[in-house]
């Protein structure tokens, strides 16, 4: 009975000896196709060295079931610190509807009225900051919470894609998708909310455009797409990165 269970647990030790030596070599195959995307947007220390950066963008807005023109500017600062400020005019009407969180607290103002972010809605507001982080590769170098997982190769617009998920405690699954050849980034998918309607939707956006800014290379161009539909299609005209901004950018506005 003693050897029985000596084999029995030797049998288990190398059962779970062998699935840790998988996870390790996966994690070590995502990670060598993280440091591909590092160095192919400039090295990792260039890439870390700015924290924040401000984007003005143009493009379409499709989320009232017609194409709308759109402009807007996106500051943002790891890991939790963004503002967004967008103008478009609907329906004969004129809309502004500025977005920010400092990490704690947000607030949404549209046109002249300000409101404190429900605690749902910040909720929501962290998760996209997450998605900027992690979709940034810094939060892949930084947060050591975050595992990874490979999803093997793909096709995106004809080009072979390798594909990792990077979860973590208390946030959605994001999945990248990094050109084979580039290491650049060409899409992440992650799910998100719609709080005031109450929907959650998979959220697929695609880069594309890649420019160097300050030696880094960011995506001038992004498609995002929500449940398979066109919802946002942006292109930056002016990109400023920032080793560090003022707190009083993330202020209520």
């Amino acid at each position: 009975m003693v050897r029985e269970l000596a084999s029995i647990s030797t049998a288990l030790a190398l059962l779970l000896l062998g699935a840790a030596v998988g996870r390790a070599d996966e994690q070590a195959d995502c990670r060598a196709v993280i440091d591909k995307a590092v160095q192919a947007r400039g090295g990792k220390d260039k890439l870390l060295k700015y924290t924040a950066a401000t984007a003005r963008t143009k493009g379409m807005f499709h989320g009232f079931g017609q194409a709308l023109p759109i402009k807007g500017e996106f500051t943002s600062q790891w890991p939790n610190k963004t503002k967004v400020s967008l103008e478009l005019e609907a329906m004969g009407q004129e809309l502004k509807f500025v977005a920010v969180a400092d990490g704690k607290q947000g607030w949404r103002r549209i046109n002249d009225d300000v409101v404190e972010m429900s605690e749902e809605q910040l909720a929501e507001q962290k998760h996209s900051s997450f998605h900027g982080y992690v979709s940034s590769l810094a939060g892949l170098l930084l947060d050591k919470d975050i595992t990874l997982k490979p999803l093997g190769e793909s096709k995106i617009d004809g080009r072979t894609v390798v594909g990792i998920k990077a979860s973590k405690p208390g946030h959605r699954d994001i999945s990248l998708y990094f050109d084979k050849e580039t290491g650049l980034l060409t899409r992440s998918v992650t799910k998100v909310k719609d709080v005031d309607r109450d929907v959650e939707f998979e959220q697929e956006t695609t880069y594309g455009n890649y420019k160097e800014f300050e030696g880094v290379k960011h995506a001038t161009k992004q498609l995002m797409k929500r449940d398979g539909e066109p919802f946002l299609e942006m292109e930056v005209v002016e990109l400023k990165p920032a080793v560090k901004l003022d707190d009083a950018v993330f202020s209520k506005p």
